[in-house]
């Protein structure tokens, strides 16, 4: 599509389209898979807010432009890939989630580096 190419190679789009174009793309890679790094503060996150791993992934298939926080930023283990923050109030709790596309051997791949209750309060940019 011409409008994920226009993201790929950076031409000049206004920030929710940016946002909009990467949460499209990310949703396209994410599934059916749904990779979620296994981290501790990720698994414990669920049982503290009374989650499953489903309602964890419609959670995240969900997200708008309104939940933006911050990004693009760059991976620090992966200079190349994008990462953008969102936040997301869940059960009472602002959600810390954080996303990420890495195109791997010819293939975009969605990571979500991040679920969990925000350590800090979000600052929603739109």
């Amino acid at each position: 599509m011409i409008t994920d190419i226009r993201y790929i190679i950076g031409e000049s789009v206004t920030r929710e389209t940016q946002i909009e174009l990467f949460l499209k793309r990310f949703r396209r890679c994410w599934q059916p898979k749904c990779y979620v790094v296994p981290r501790n503060i990720n698994k414990q996150a669920l049982i503290e807010l009374g989650l499953t791993p489903k309602q964890r992934k419609e959670i995240v298939l969900e997200l708008t432009c309104r939940d933006y926080v911050e990004g693009p930023l760059r991976d620090d283990s992966r200079p190349k890939d994008e990462v953008f923050v969102f936040g997301k109030e869940e059960r009472g709790k602002e959600v810390y989630i954080k996303l990420k596309v890495s195109h791997i051997e010819g293939k975009d791949r969605g990571t979500c580096l991040s679920f969990h209750e925000a350590e800090y309060p979000l600052r929603h940019q739109l």
